[in-house]
Order: structure tokens, then sequence, then C-alpha cells
């Protein structure tokens, strides 16, 4: 059983984290940091492919070549480490209507091909697709044909040959880095004796798919590892047909999004790197290869299209493949072609709030999130949180990209965003409860929500519509100038005791190979203010393992969160609790909102979140949730594992860093803020006032009141005699108006304390008197 898996896709995590499954005992193992990579858009230079003729465009008067299993012939192959064309030999082991798989035969005598390995693949092939392709019961080539498009048959015998190959690429086994899983290269659609001196073709529909590692990997033969791949090759070969043949090259981002697609149309995960983009939606939407790495592109492209396609059907997404329009033209001709009543621009909104909200039911529309079950954990970690009262913040947003920034907690908002031209987009998106509610905003018009509701949340998003005629040009962003003015009941602080680098999935619960229990996990933290715990975050993974299995909530049972005093460094006795299903546990970050306990803790103060996992029957297979482990570095708290009930195991630590690794969870502390803000515009402020404390002097708690005449950043700090700070009751945004907290000073001894208010330009100190 493995219980612990290294990550193949993950919301919001970078490529250098795939490997593979690891059981996860006392101590991890060390993963293996092996993932693919595409090089088509690297290797096919489309302005060198233009000033040739293909063979298919050529007067042909070659006769048709017939092959049959068992053939043996010479190939070439592109060597990236030596910039030239390897000849290997290569021998036709599996022949049907529309595929040749031929391997090389080095590869056969070294033991990483074996006659199972080309069974297994022609029959994914040809015959049938795995459970979440389209149609499984046809195979990719067939499916792909179907819906995507048809290939060139530039030698006219209506198959394509897969040559299955060790791929030149510099990669090596102490390396642990991306290999090259496969690539299609349109040189071969052209006649060799047009060709120019260092160019090899091999005059055939042609696809290129590594042998190792991508399907021997140094331990064990797998002959369904390189299909996604083979998948999203097929349809460049596919898209070579239709445009570049005729000299109508598509944007690389179309091309490769719709490879991505394939992928994802016979069955497979689009693209790992899709949490590149979710990091950092604010690029050109259109723009390939910036800052020298593809990888962010190709998850933009994934997820933008993988959505496009998941909202108008699977079975239309050929019509963008054979489209002879380019760019957000290709994209309008096609909704019009289709009826879909959609322009370009509303896709790019959509998409943004689909990766923001992926919620289908509580928003009550479906183009707010993904359908597939491969993407409905999609969400953004993109957010810039600010809260709720701001004037005048201008935020640049590049051609196609997105902004998402944080309101909080807040009631009675008023929200004014203001762009030059019409090319500008922006949405107010309220929380409250389940609900979620998706308001626009009108350029230049404030926008007020109902008086008097207060939501869980609310956030600001903004699109620029426009997109360059040209993906390589160079683009100006679209300035926009927001302001936001509410009230905020509390003041939040988020804490949290793992790294950012995530590492690990772990399924719980279960039992290791010592039948010791993993039923749970606890991590110390450390309030940092007088607060009480407002909300409590747990992030759940989603995506697909690496046999392509979806990472998901698994089964029933109930998942209950405590919060434990701390009892000599471990969790002790329970403070307050809550139990929730699984079944109303989704994807990415779950946030428990916990403030009608009304559990106050004071600065300084130990404490436990414990999160238990209570099922029928032990099996992860059955009954389990996925949670995200970091890669031990970074400041890390203690954390525990829950062996029995009661009964703690110190968490693992990871052989590479040697930190304790840390589960992917936080604690939303707030502070009460008491706010006055009348409707007549003359009962605001006039100045900014800092009052005197009540009761003064005080045990153990008082009052402090200040005002403010227009929305300002605010600091509010405790300092002792001594001028050390001993408490911040506010660092957070701030609307005009009085306000009030309270500092409990529980834990401060007696004696004389001070307090400094700091708002934009202005600062005042008051002093004040604790007696005990």
């Amino acid at each position: 059983m493995k219980s612990i898996n290294t990550f193949l896709f993950l919301i919001f995590f970078s490529i250098t984290a795939f490997g593979q499954s690891q059981p996860f005992e006392e101590e991890p193992k060390k993963a293996t940091n092996l993932f693919p990579v595409h090089v088509s858009d690297r290797i096919n230079d489309l302005d060198f492919l233009k000033s040739l003729t293909p063979l298919k465009d050529q007067i042909n008067t070659r006769k048709v070549v017939t092959d049959n299993v068992g053939d043996k012939k010479n190939f070439w192959v592109s060597n990236s480490e030596t910039g030239s064309f390897d000849s290997k030999q290569f021998e036709l082991i599996k022949k049907g209507s529309a595929t040749q798989i031929w391997f090389e035969v080095n590869e056969m005598n070294n033991g990483h091909l074996t006659t199972a390995v080309a069974d297994s693949m022609f029959k994914y092939l040809e015959e049938k697709s795995n459970s979440f392709s389209y149609n499984p019961q046809l195979g990719i080539i067939n499916l792909s044909n179907q819906i995507i498009g048809s290939p060139p048959n530039v030698d006219g015998d209506g198959v394509v040959d897969f040559l299955i190959t060790d791929i030149k690429d510099g990669w090596t086994p102490e390396g642990n880095s991306g290999y090259t899983a496969g690539f299609f290269y349109g040189v071969d659609q052209y006649s060799s004796v047009e060709l120019p001196v260092g160019y090899k073709s091999n005059e055939r529909d042609v696809l290129y798919i590594d042998s190792y590692p991508g399907i021997y990997n140094g331990e064990e033969i797998d002959p369904l590892r390189p299909l996604g791949t083979l998948a999203h090759e097929y349809q460049h070969l596919i898209h070579f047909n239709y445009n570049d043949r005729i000299n109508q090259s598509d944007y690389t981002f179309i091309n490769e999004g719709q490879s991505n697609f394939t992928a994802l149309l016979a069955g497979y995960f689009p693209s790992y790197s899709i949490g590149d983009y979710l990091q950092d939606s604010n690029v050109p939407i259109f723009r390939w290869e910036r800052n020298g790495s593809p990888l962010p592109d190709y998850g933009r492209a994934a997820s933008f299209f993988s959505y496009l396609w998941d909202q108008l059907g699977f079975e239309n997404s050929g019509t963008l493949t054979q489209s002879a329009l380019n760019g957000a033209n290709g994209i309008n001709g096609v909704l019009t072609e289709l009826n879909s009543g959609l322009t370009f621009n509303d896709i790019l909104v959509n998409w943004g709030l689909a990766n923001l909200l992926n919620d289908r039911v509580n928003t009550g529309n479906t183009q707010y999130g993904y359908h597939h079950p491969f993407l409905s954990g999609l969400k953004t970690s993109d957010i810039e949180n600010i809260g709720s009262s701001f004037s005048n913040k201008v935020v640049q947003i590049e051609r196609g990209g997105i902004v998402y920034l944080g309101l909080g907690q807040a009631s009675d908002l008023d929200v004014t965003v203001s762009w030059p031209g019409i090319l500008g987009r922006a949405r107010l998106i309220t929380y409250k409860g389940s609900e979620k509610i998706v308001s626009e905003l009108i350029n230049g018009q404030s926008f007020s929500t109902p008086v008097g509701i207060e939501y869980d949340n609310a956030q600001i998003m903004l699109v620029n519509t426009a997109v360059g005629p040209d993906e390589a040009s160079t683009t100006s962003p679209l300035s926009f100038t927001v302001s936001s003015a509410g009230e905020q009941t509390f003041a939040l602080k988020s804490d949290s005791t793992y790294s950012v680098t995530p590492k690990f999935y772990w399924s719980l619960p279960y039992y290791n190979a010592s039948q010791v229990g993993r039923l749970g996990f606890s991590n110390k933290y450390t309030a940092p203010l007088n607060s009480i715990i407002y909300s409590l975050e747990l992030f759940i993974v989603s995506g697909v393992d690496a046999n392509d299995q979806p990472i998901e909530v698994k089964g029933s049972g109930n998942l209950n969160i405590s919060i434990r005093e701390d009892n000599s460094g471990q969790p002790g006795s329970e403070l307050a609790s809550t139990s929730v299903p699984f079944s109303s546990l989704g994807t990415g970050w779950q946030t428990f909102n916990v403030k009608d306990w009304n559990l106050a803790v004071t600065n300084g103060q130990k404490f436990h979140v414990l999160y238990e996992f209570n099922v029928s029957t032990v099996n992860p297979d059955i009954n389990s949730v996925p949670l995200r482990l970091d890669d031990g570095t970074g400041t890390q708290n203690v954390s525990y594992i829950l062996t029995e009930p009661n009964t703690y195991a110190v968490m693992f630590a990871d052989d590479e860093s040697g930190g304790q690794h840390g589960v992917w969870n936080k604690v939303i502390y707030g502070q009460a803020l008491v706010t006055s803000n009348e409707d007549e515009i003359t009962n605001i402020p006039q100045q900014f006032v800092l009052k005197q404390n009540y009761p003064n002097p005080f045990n153990p708690s008082t009052n402090i009141q200040f005002s403010l005449p227009e929305a300002s950043v605010v600091s509010l700090t405790i300092f002792n005699a001594l001028g050390q700070e001993v408490d911040k009751l506010i660092d957070s945004n701030l609307n005009a108006g009085t306000h009030s907290i309270t500092w409990d000073a529980s834990n401060s001894p007696s004696g004389i304390y001070f307090y400094r208010l700091q708002a934009d330009n202005f600062a005042q100190i008051n002093k004040m008197l604790l007696i005990k």
C-alpha cells in the first residue's frame, strides 16, 4: 500500500516538485524528480519550414512503401546533445490500420523495450483509451482523428509511424531532472533533397517517443507512461496538416494549448505546470517562453483550452486546430461558428473567475468552474490581500493578464474601479456561507453592497482584455485605479508553519507497514496577538497520480477539528472542536469558519490545531483525504502524527533538507473592531484623533478608541516602559470613521504601558497604567 506520494499534479505548484509515488514510513524515501518536458515548440523553426514545400504539396510519383512486422530500417533521429541527426536501426514490432510501432533495436537488446510494451501501447493507440477519455471505446489515434482532425499522410500509406527510441537530450539518471518525453519534428514532412545540409528527413508522418526514462525509468518498465505525451504530440502532427503545411502558422500558445487539451481528451492530465500559471496570472496571454522558460506558458495554455472546451464541448475542439484564423481572431471565429453567443473577452473573464472560484454549484453559474474531474481542484493562489479600505491603488495589467485583490471579511463595501478606454473588465466577488456572488463593476462607477450584510470574504478581479496582434511583440499594460471603503468588523491575521515548496501528497488515514496508525496530525502554534481563532484553513490536494488516477477525497467519514492546550509541547486538553463530513470537503484551500467558538487566545499563548480523520474502514483506497506536505525547509514548527487517540509521534523529517515536513494548514486570527460610520458625511471625523484608553488604570483589559478622517493604513502598537513592543493590535487598512479595540493584558505584568497610533503621516503616543 502506497500511502504517501510525490506530487504529479498539485494546485499552485512548480514542476520541479514532480516525482514518483513513495511509501511513507518512519522516514520518507528520497524522491526522484523525474518529469516529462515537451520540446516541439523549440525544435520546429516555423520561418524555416515556411521556406520549404511539404511533400504532400509536391508532385510525388514515389511508390507507397508497405512495411511489415519484423522489418528493420534505419531512421534519422534528432540529437539535441550534438545538434545533429543520428541514424538508428528500428524494428517494426506492431502494425495496425492507423499506426506502426517501431522499436530502436539497441533499446530492445538492453531490455528497455519488450514486445509486451508494444502490445500495451498498441491497445491504447488503436483499440481503447483510459476511463477518463472522452470516448474510452476509441484508441487515442482514432479518437483524435474523429475530433481534432486528420494527419498529413505525406507518404501515402495512411498510417503514423511511432519511433520508440532513447531520445538524446542530456538527461542522466544522476540529474533527476526533466527529460524529453517525445516530439514532432516538421522536417519529416519535407523531401530530404530540399532540406539544407545538416538536416535529415524520414519523409513520413513520424512521432518520436522516449524509451529511457520515458518507458523504462531505471527501475521498472511502464508502457503507459508516455501515452499522455503521445496524445499531445499527435495534435502537433494534425495541426501541421491544417496550418503549417499551408504556411498558416498558428500562435505557439494555441498550438501547444490544443496539444495539452488533446491529452485531456484522451484521458490524461493536460499539463503538470498549470500550477505555475496559477501562481502568476498577470502575464500576456499569447506570449510564449517569457523569461527563458516555457513551463508557465504550457500551464497557462493547458488551463485556458481545457476551460474553453470544458465549456463548449470536447467534441467541438477540433474546430480551432483546423481554423485558418489566428490568436483571438481564431478563437472568436470558432465561438461564432459554434453559435456560442460568447466572445474571446467573455471567455477570458469567465476563465479568470473559474480559476478563482471553480464552483459551478454555489455560484449558480456553470461558467464559473470546471466540469472535468481532473480540473475540479484548480484555483489561483495569486491573490494580493490588501484589506477593504484603500484609495486610488494603481494596478498595471498585461494584455490578457488577470489580477486578483483580496478585501477580506467586511460589510458595507463601496468599490470603484476605473481604466482608460474600453478594454478592461472588473468584477466584485463576495462570499457569505456557501453563497458566492459575482457582480460586474462598471468603469468609473461606484458599486455598493447591500447595507448591513457582512461577507466572510470579498475579492476584486481585474482583467485586461486587450491582446496584442503578435505574440512576440512588446505590449503595454493597462492601468487600473481601484478604491474601496468597507466596514471591517475583524482585523484578520494569518499564521502558518509550512514552507511554500510542496513535495508530497499524504492520504490519511492509514496504517504503515509496521501497523502504526496515521490517523491525523497536529500543528503547534504560538498566538502572535490577543484575538480569537477566527477560522482554520487546510489544503486538500487534487490532480492525478502516476497511474493517471484522480487524487481526491475518497469514501466517507468525518474530519474532526479541535484546538488543544499545550501540554509540555504536545496537544493537551480540548478547548473547542467541530466535525466536518468528507462529503462537504472540496479541493484546494478549505476554510473552516470557527468564529462562533469565540475562542480567545493571548499574545504568546501556545496551542495545537488537531485534524483527526474518523472513518469506518482505515484504508486510504476506500476512505481518505489527500493533504499537502512541504519539503521540510523554511521556518517549521512542531508537527505531530496522531497514531491512536491522544497518542502522538513527531512528524517525519525530509531526507534532503533534514527539516520536519509541514502540512499545509493555517490559523486565521481575528481582532474585533468596533467602528462607527454615520450615513451623514458631516459625521465623518475631521482629523486624526487618538483618545485616552478607558478604563485607566485597568485590570486586565481596556478599550482604545481612535478616529480617522480618511481611509488609512493603520498600526496600533503597545510598548512597555522600556520601549519594548508588547503587542500589535492593528496592522491593516481601515476606512474613515471612529474605531475601538480592546487590549487584554492578562499575560502582562502591572506597570506603565504606552500605545502608539500610526496612520499615514499621523503618529501619536498615549500612556496607560495596568494595576493587578
